[in-house]
């Protein structure tokens, strides 16, 4: 990743605050992360899953950050689940 645009995305966080408008999402939602993410833990996706009134949360065990990369077919196997149940 680029120095810069990773330095962005941090300042974007830092002053950016989702919870307060986390409950204006009506789309089904689904919120998936690993059990040992220290970049966006499954803490704070409960709290974003508990905000979203149409959401599933899911937190895939023994993984990390990078989802896609640590765990494809699992991540793809809970995305088909999630569009086919929600045609």
């Amino acid at each position: 990743t680029d120095p810069k645009v990773f330095l962005n995305v941090f300042r974007i966080y830092a002053n950016t605050e989702m919870a307060p408008w986390l409950h204006k999402i009506y789309v089904s939602s689904l919120v998936l992360t690993g059990e040992r993410d220290d970049g966006c833990n499954p803490k704070i996706n409960k709290l974003i899953s508990k905000e979203i009134p149409n959401s599933k949360l899911v937190i895939l065990p023994n993984y990390k950050h990078s989802l896609l990369l640590e765990a494809p077919r699992e991540v793809g196997k809970n995305l088909v689940e999630f569009f086919v149940s929600h045609k």
